[in-house]
């Protein structure tokens, strides 16, 4: 009887399980160079991983058995790949240059692209020149991005990371309760600020919500008539924008061939634009279109978004790893474990495939992480001796970044990048009994190690990198999504939450009675009225 792929990989499963990594380094002398990738400014080095040749070739194997390369080139020809919701998922579109050709049922979206990105860069450079001001003529220096999801995380993460001495004072609200919109306009002032309201349907609940309250707040300090000058939108909701007040002039188009979470590289990342300028942010689409490139032509086995993926394939469904941790040593990808939890959980959290039949495999993990020198003072315990079942990706920059205060930081950059590879080292070899035999509590002092990890690192943090890393990771979830056959562009299971919030909105506000025993939401409503 022929052994299926699946079948091969368990074997070698089972073959590695009693190995360990040390063991692979001290049997191959050549494990670092066969085991990291390079594409321009970013190599990632997955020679922490417990695996050797020949399991990696059974997992691109069983990538061509599940016809990676065909999904791909479905993907970048415009088919309908995301099938529940019967659309293409061509957010590559948005970062091409204008001789590139992405097309839809036919139709070549780029005129529909460079048109829109000329529009909101063009915008965005005219707030930097001071050519469009507030109502009262001052310059803006303020930007209040309001959003949710992808229309908050993307734009939040490579504003931060790039945008260190921008001169633009940049906000982002997102959730529901007002206290993030509450700190924000007590600290700004009307005249020189710029709210951007990005949300596709102009419907989002949270993001309407903080937008008609910032309107709100606007009007009362300002006027009515400023209204024009102050807001901008992301949206196809024409009638809704009508009605809110935004100028033709400062609202911009979104597709629904991007989903959310891939839609930072459209004008969602207007208060990018803004707070960087159009270069750079030129530069960023300039590293995705890189990626992407890569992605669509590099064999599987030099091929860094394919080899990402079969790592995590491997580590969640036969390591039985259900825990991925991002750990970056580099203060400007403080928001990169947030922006990467949102694209790999909300894409990958199905336990259905393609046909609808239930999956009897594991599919994401719990995706999770912060600040790697801050996580090793908070949770790395857990992972050096507790009982977690975790893989771990690192990241690095291998530059330091421009010193905008004029302190002293010499020697601070290489101590991240060595607390860094010591906590790789340590999760990789631990520190076995042998090691503390004679020592005072010396089972207490035991690491068993043999947790697998990437390091990726970055010549420098530039927004071409920082472009490219991010679509890395795009394309890693996608190749994720074609090895368990789920779709990763949707999200139904977000949709209950939004139904269930209307039903309790009402029985908080007393709209409809809460029937039964007393429960958490009468015992809130007690609290409120006392």
């Amino acid at each position: 009887m022929k052994i299926s792929t699946r079948a091969k990989l368990e074997k070698h499963a089972v073959r590695l399980r009693g190995r360990r990594v040390d063991d692979l380094f001290a049997a191959n002398p050549d494990r670092f160079e066969q085991f990291t990738l390079m594409q321009k400014g970013i190599a990632l080095d997955y020679s922490r991983q417990l695996l050797d040749a020949e399991a990696r070739e059974a997992l691109v194997a069983y990538a061509e058995e599940q016809q990676l390369a065909s999904k791909s080139a479905a993907l970048f020809a415009g088919d309908k790949v995301n099938i529940t919701e019967g659309r293409a998922a061509l957010h590559m579109a948005l970062r091409a240059q204008s001789d590139d050709r992405f097309a839809l049922d036919g139709d070549d979206l780029m005129p529909l692209v460079i048109e829109q990105r000329d529009r909101f860069l063009a915008y965005a450079e005219a707030i930097r020149e001071g050519k469009i001001t507030g109502h009262t003529g001052k310059p803006i220096n303020t930007v209040v991005n309001i959003g949710i999801g992808g229309s908050h995380l993307g734009p939040l993460l490579a504003t931060d990371a790039l945008a260190y001495s921008s001169g633009f004072d940049c906000h982002f609200i997102s959730g529901a309760g007002g206290q993030d919109l509450d700190i924000t306009l007590h600290s700004i002032d009307p005249e020189t600020t710029l709210f951007i309201v990005c949300s596709k349907t102009f419907t989002t609940r949270e993001t309407m919500l903080n937008a008609n309250a910032a309107r709100e707040w606007f009007v009362g300090q300002m006027s009515e008539a400023a209204i024009a000058s102050h807001f901008a939108a992301v949206s196809t909701n024409s009638g809704a924008m009508d009605k809110f007040g935004i100028s033709q002039s400062a609202r911009f188009s979104i597709w629904d061939w991007v989903g959310g979470r891939y839609s930072v590289w459209s004008a969602i990342g207007l208060i990018i634009a803004i707070a960087i300028g159009r270069d750079a942010f030129m530069d960023m689409l300039a590293g995705a279109a890189s990626m992407d490139k890569h992605f669509r032509s590099s064999p599987w086995l030099q091929n860094m978004p394919v080899l990402l993926a079969l790592v995590d394939f491997w580590n969640r469904d036969f390591l039985q790893k259900n825990n991925h941790l991002f750990l970056p040593y580099d203060r400007r990808l403080h928001y990169f474990p947030d922006y990467i939890q949102q694209l790999e959980m909300e894409s990958l959290g199905k336990s259905v495939r393609l046909d609808g039949t239930p999956v009897d495999y594991q599919t994401s993990p719990a995706v999770w992480g912060m600040n790697g020198s801050n996580a090793q003072h908070s949770f790395m315990q857990a992972l050096h001796q507790g009982t977690l079942r975790s893989s771990v990706d690192f990241f690095a920059v291998a530059k330091p970044g421009p010193n905008y205060s004029g302190h002293n930081a010499e020697g601070q950059h290489d101590v991240a990048l060595a607390s860094m590879l010591a906590q790789a080292e340590a999760l990789k070899s631990g520190r076995q009994a042998h090691e503390v035999e004679g020592l005072e509590n010396a089972a207490h002092r035991v690491q068993k190690g043999n947790v697998p990890s990437n390091i990726l690192v970055l010549h420098e943090l530039s927004p071409f990198s920082l472009g490219s890393l991010m679509a890395l990771y795009e394309h890693k979830v996608f190749v994720l999504g074609v090895l368990w056959d789920i779709n990763p562009f949707d999200q139904w299971g977000v949709e209950l939450g939004k139904i269930l919030t209307n039903k309790y909105e009402a029985l908080l506000a007393g709209e409809i009675s809460s029937t039964g025993p007393r429960n958490i939401v009468t015992l809130i409503r007690e609290w409120q009225e006392d």
